[in-house]
Parts: C-alpha cells; structure tokens; sequence
C-alpha cells in the first residue's frame, strides 16, 4: 500500500459512534425480503419492469481472512492459511474452529446489515474460501457444517431487503500466489486437474444450495485469476469457466454467472452466446492510483474512466451482458477521496453497472475514522487483536465476542457523498478516449509491411496533417513472448539508419510501448531489440537476446513529446539513440543484437491491453536510410524555433517559489535545487493564476543528479505534481514519480513531466524528492520549469 506524502488530521465531524443501531433512525431502514429480479440485456428489473441499479460493498475479512484488514502487518503473518495454522497448532483443531466460528458470527451481524443500508446500498459481495464448502483433507466431501456461514450471509441480507454475489475468493488449489487467494504462494489450480475438478465440485454444491434463492444474483466464479503474475492463464481459465457453466446449469441453475478477466485482459472469452453460455456476464477490479496503477491523482482515475471504462463499456454494452465493477477504492483523499468514489457509482449507474466497493469494515488500533481509509466502518474507539503468537485462548475468545457489540465509526463523508438526493460535488475530468479501433486501411506508410504478433487485434493506420497515425494492439512486448503490432522491412545486409518522430502517443494501457525495433522474425517468441517509450515519457531500451528468452529492460532517458528515436546498424554494432526538446542525441551501445539472416526492422506498438489499440502519432513517415551508418538527423529550424503555449511559470509570478525540508532556491528565474538528507523530504512549489477550468495542463521540469552521495545504491524518489484545493482541502490534480537509481543511471538531464485538469484558475506545481536509507544526501539539479496548457484532445 502506498504512504501518504503529508498527512492530515482525522475528519472532524466525519464520525459517527454506533453502539447496537448506531445514528438514531438507523434502526428504522425499512428491510423486507428483496423481490426477485429479472434481466433485460444489462439492466435488472423489480416484477414492475422498472429498472434497478444494484450498488454495494464488499463483505471482506469474514468468510476468508486477509491479515491487514484485522492490521496485522507482520511478515510472518501473510494469510490466511497462516492464522488458521497458528490456532489449530496452538489451541487443537476443536477449539481453533470453535475460535473461527465465534468470529464469523460477531464480525457481520443484522446490525452492520442496517449499516450498510444505511449507505443507500442493495448489494454485498460475499467473498468465501472454498474450505466453508469442503471437508479438509477430504476432497469431494462436505463438511458437516458446509453451509452454516453462507446461509447466515445470504439470511442476514434477505431480511435487510439486500441482494447477494457470491464470490470463491479462494479456490482449491490456488488461483493466484497472493494474498486474497487464502495462501501466499499457492498456485496449482492451474496446472491440477483435481483441483480443478474440486473447483467445480464446489460449485455444483453452492448451486444445488442457492440455486433457487431470490436475492442472490449472481455468481462470481473466481476472484482475481492471477496465477503467478506473469504466466498468461487465459486458454485455462476459458476451459475452467466452461465448465463451470455446464456444471452449473446442470443443476437446473439459472442464476447470473460472472466471468473475471485476468492481468491479460477480459476480451478473449468473447460473446458469451456465442459459445453456447446462457445468462453470463463478467466482472473486473479496478484500483487505479494503487498497485504500481499510476500515483493517485485526479487525473489517474480520470484516465482510466476514460481508458479503460470505455473500454469495458463498449465491450460490455455489445454483447448486452451484465457486468460487476466488483472491487474498486481510490483510498487516497488527495486524489478525490469520498466525491470520486461518488463518482465511479455514478458511472456504474449510467451504464447499467453492479459496483461492490472493497470494502465494509477493518480494524485498527487507534480507533475512529482516518485520512486515506479502505473501510466505510471501523472501531470508534482504540482496539487490538491479541498477538496471534502469544495471546492466550481466552483473550481471543473475548476480543472475538466484543466484535458483535464493539462500537463502530461510519465515514459520513462518504455516506454524504454517496447519497443520490445530494448533488455529486466533485465532476470527473472528460478526457480524450483512446481510439476503440483501428482504421481498416493499411496505406499510410507505402513500402512497409505490418503483421499482428501473437494474439494482438489487427491495428492499421493513417495519413493526418503532422504525418502518419499508427494503431496497434497486443498486451505487451515483454517476457518469454509478445502480443503487438509491427510495421516493417526486411533488415538490409548493409550499413543503415532508421528514425521516427514521436509527437504524441495515446493509450489505455499504463506500459503500452511505441517505439523502434530490430527483430529476427515475426514468431512471437522472437529475439529481438526496442528502444520504446511509454506515455509518460519514459525511453527503455528492451531486450531479448535469443528465441525464447527472458525479456531484459532497462530506462535509458526521462523525455518529453515530441522524441526522436534512431536505431543504427553496420555489421555487428548496433547503437540506439533518443533525442527531444533542445537535448542532443543519446547514443546507447546494444550488446548482442540479432543476427542479420532474415531479420526485420521497423515500428513496434502495443496497447497493453487485449481490448482496445494504442495509437502513436508520427511527425512524418519513418525514414531507413540504406546507406548510412550512424546518420542521426539534424534538427530542422522549424524544430529548433518551436515554442510552446503561454507557459504560466513564466509570468510576473515566476518569483513566487517556496520551499520545505532542505530543498534551496539557489540560483535565478528558472533553476531549483534541493538536498535532502537520509530519509528525509523536500520540495518545492509554486502558485500560479490564470488556469483555465476543464483545461489539461502539463507542468515539465529538467531534472539532473548532482553530487550524489550514496552507501550502496541510490534509492528514494522524485515526483512532479500540479495541485488545487477543493472544499477547503488540497487536491492532487496529476503526479509522475520518478525512482532516483533510475534519473542517475541515464546519461544527462531527464525531463520529467505530469498532466493534470484544472478545476479552477489557481493551480500549484511542485517537485518533491525524497532520499531513500541508502542514500546520505541527494543534491538535484532542478531547471527550467513550464506549465503550459495542453491543445484540445491531447494529453
């Protein structure tokens, strides 16, 4: 999980203590049992026929335990399979399942079901291991109590007039080696066939259960397939699912079933009729601005309503299917906090979405509701779970009762939020969409070839004003084998120069690549060479240097659109080089390069993702000069003069910086500096006027290490922002964070970059850095700062 940068006090005002009932008139919420609903297309109905939107929230840390959730943040402690071992080792299996059972009945009670009525919700997400269904040790057997605590969260919110998704968080044998599977590490359910005959099981006894209850809606089959993270699990997820459905439907089950998509995507099951599947839909998570998604910002979450929603919609929306936004939390209240969240449930409705936010409660010691919470409750006052090494039976016995009546904090900023007869406050950005499709033609770049590496959908391209658009997909040009578009030539046999001219790259997908490449076929498994960029400007140079072979990367410059990339060849030398704004070209010598004997060279484009394609916008057609080696071109006049827009910084404010920690104004108009101490940060701001709301703004600074001192190597980060304020509280309108190791590894200044919408006129920019415990003292180099606003349809 991500730290905030600055932390704030708890919200004043923003708790609400329950005891039994919680605020008065909760207990008045009018529950009766749900009436069963009926589908038209991806809309649900009453027996009325009018529509229902159904929003909710997760049920986590009930039926299947993720440590954090009680904060236990201990290494040894990482899941749990861990806690149930630890009780069973401690205490003997009958009173550690005793232990478990008083748990599960005080952790959700009919009262955290009013509470969540309480928020206008009409669904929970049931998350549960498949060990609740299955005897241990005893494969294909039922417990004795197999459906005591599926019943009671069914039971409980059919009397709160609550729908019901079931979720198998955690399969047999593993779907995933992280932690919400139940077991760290665990990942056989992809390559066991029992353990995928059990999953079935498991799901054939749920269904014969179920299968005829009013208020459960839906099935969702298995929660975040994952595997090991890098092996792609859809050819065997697609299997399992089909099978799953038969099974299902061979009960004489009818209910909703959801297919999840995995970290390649969710388009490869296709349109769920035409495989035969009745009454199936499909469910994704989403957390963008968290999980190595992007810093949280406005503009990130806008992005990706943008990107990637659109995306789900457009998919969605043609097949006419269901779809469930089952886990989303932007957490962060700097990045839009409550009134974002407001806002992903406003989507949802729109679109005719199920969304379950993750999740209703934790725990933690301090008590009350803080900054940045994943939870709509917790505990109001202090409380701690017993150390699950040394504390005694008793005392988990006792904290495990007291969770029934322990009174509970409500985030009623969220609840306000949240409530449909308040006005959203807080609109989300529209941004650009990336293109949903590629043009059918393939006749803007005469003389080249293009082919659709692995599974990638067909891309294309087109002439414009500036040059030549290409459009690509694919899910990446990575690992062991590639996904992606390629325009290209025969490599020649003689000494040659190839560049591009990148002046705009748009995407959904966070690490979509654009960029020149060498490759000794068209096999998706090929060798290869590219020197790529991503949208945020970052130049890699990628390797894969025999058939088959890992994928090796490395960042070989920080750039800002638009970059030039060369690639040159003569014999067995090989040279990539980058260039943009006034920076010279960067040569960077490539060991090993593919042999000559029918290799390819041209343009590589990947989306990222299996639905959509990415489009990298060309100043001009590639130029393969045949006959030269190391024939970097000169920059034209036109180039050299360019400006950019009104730069804000650059006004009669340019003065107005300020500094905190150790960070220096060391010098005149457009050069910062700052150093900081171990482990410490710094930074620097500045306020400007004259933003225009609605606008996209791009805030671009020179960074170079100075007089690093480091013990081993350098770590820590630099991040640039824009900023507002909103309702009195700052807002991070953008942010780009940049590691240190990386800006001291490449040769020369990097220029770092962020975009951010504007909500107003006034807007503050920074450049923060903090030094990592590696490292005794950071000195950067910070110059020529510009915020300029960015044309329409640009980002």
């Amino acid at each position: 999980m991500l730290l905030a940068l600055r932390s704030r006090p708890a919200r004043a005002g923003w708790v609400c203590v329950l005891a039994l009932l919680c605020a008065p008139g909760l207990a008045q919420i009018h529950a009766q049992a749900p009436p069963e609903l009926t589908r038209d297309g991806q809309r649900f109905l009453n027996p009325q026929g009018e529509p229902v939107a159904l929003r909710g929230v997760n049920l986590g840390a009930w039926l299947l335990l993720e440590p954090w959730m009680w904060h236990i943040h201990d290494e040894r402690v990482p899941d749990q399979h861990t806690i149930f071992t630890t009780f069973h080792e401690r205490f003997g299996a009958e009173r550690a399942e005793a232990l478990l059972d008083l748990y599960r009945q005080n952790w959700i009670t009919p009262r955290d079901m009013q509470q969540v009525r309480s928020f206008g919700f009409n669904l929970v997400r049931v998350p549960f291991h498949y060990s609740l269904i299955e005897q241990p040790g005893r494969p294909f057997h039922l417990r004795e109590d197999a459906f005591e605590w599926l019943d009671r969260a069914v039971d409980l919110a059919e009397d709160a007039g609550i729908y019901v998704v079931l979720d198998l968080h955690g399969a047999p044998g593993g779907q995933s080696v992280d932690m919400p599977s139940g077991r760290v590490g665990e990942n056989d359910l992809w390559t066991d066939p029992v353990a995928q005959r059990r999953t079935i099981w498991v799901w054939e006894q749920v269904s014969k259960r179920y299968g005829g209850r009013a208020n459960v809606v839906a099935y969702d089959l298995i929660n975040e397939p994952w595997g090991d993270f890098q092996t792609d699990v859809r050819p065997g997820l697609l299997s399992l699912v089909d099978r799953l459905h038969d099974a299902i439907r061979a009960q004489g089950d009818d209910t909703l079933i959801l297919a999840a998509g995995t970290l390649q995507g969710i388009d490869f099951y296709g349109d769920p009729q035409a495989r035969g599947w009745t009454n199936v839909g499909f469910t994704e998570h989403a957390y963008p601005g968290l999980f190595n998604q992007g810093e949280p910002s406005l503009f990130t979450h806008a992005a990706y309503v943008a990107d990637v929603f659109s995306e789900w919609d457009r998919l969605f929306s043609g097949y006419d299917v269901p779809f469930l936004l089952g886990e989303f939390n932007p957490v962060w209240d700097r990045s839009g906090g409550a009134h974002v969240v407001r806002a992903y449930y406003d989507y949802a409705s729109e679109k005719n979405w199920m969304v379950t936010i993750w999740s209703y409660k934790l725990l933690h010691p301090r008590g009350g509701i803080e900054p940045d919470g994943w939870y709509l409750t917790t505990n109001a006052e202090p409380f701690e779970l017993p150390d699950l090494f040394e504390g005694t039976y008793a005392q988990w016995e006792q904290a495990f009762a007291s969770l029934a009546d322990l009174p509970l904090a409500v985030d009623e900023q969220l609840r306000e939020a949240l409530d449909p007869a308040n006005p959203a406050k807080l609109a989300m950005p529209g941004l650009p969409a990336p293109p949903a499709h590629a043009p059918d033609t393939d006749e803007a770049l005469p003389g080249w070839a293009a082919s659709d590496i692995g599974d990638a959908s067909p891309g294309g391209s087109e002439r414009t004003e500036q040059g030549v658009s290409l459009f690509g997909g694919g899910a990446d040009i990575f690992g062991r084998a590639d996904d992606f578009r390629l325009v290209h030539k025969p490599e020649p046999d003689h000494p040659y120069t190839m560049t591009t001219r990148i002046h705009g790259f748009h995407t959904a997908g966070r690490y979509a690549k654009a960029g020149l490449m060498l490759r000794q076929s068209d096999a998706p498994d090929a060798a290869h060479v590219l020197l790529h960029v991503f949208q945020n400007g970052r130049v890699v140079l990628a390797q894969r240097a025999e058939t088959g072979g890992a994928t090796e990367e490395r960042v070989v410059a920080f750039a800002s659109f638009p970059i030039e990339l060369g690639m040159t060849r003569e014999d067995d030398r090989l040279l990539a080089a980058v260039r943009w704004g006034d920076q010279p070209w960067r040569e960077i010598k490539i060991d090993e390069p593919p042999a000559h004997d029918g290799a390819l060279v041209g343009f590589a484009l990947s989306a990222n993702r299996s639905e959509g394609v990415s489009r990298a916008d060309l100043a001009g057609p590639m130029s393969l000069d045949e006959q030269a080696f190391r024939a970097w071109p000169e920059r034209t006049e036109s180039e050299a003069a360019h400006t950019d827009p009104r730069d804000l910084l650059a006004d009669e404010q340019a003065d107005a910086r300020h500094t905190w920690g150790s960070a220096m104004d060391v010098s005149s108009d457009d050069r910062w500096a700052q150093l900081t101490p171990d482990g410490q940060s710094a930074g620097v701001w500045q306020d400007v006027q004259g933003a225009e709301a609605g606008r996209l703004y791009r805030f671009t600074v020179q960074v170079e290490a100075d007089g690093l001192h480091a013990k081993a190597e350098p770590d820590g980060w630099v991040e640039v922002r824009i900023e507002s304020t909103f309702e009195g509280e700052p807002i991070v309108l953008g942010a780009e964070r940049y590691d240190i190791e990386d800006l001291t590894r490449v040769d020369g200044p990097s220029t770092l970059r962020v975009v951010g919408p504007a909500l107003g006129a006034e807007l503050r920019v920074l450049v923060m850095s903090e030094a990592g415990r590696k490292n005794r003292i950071q000195a950067l180099r910070i110059d020529n700062p510009v915020l300029v606003a960015l044309p329409e349809g640009m980002r």
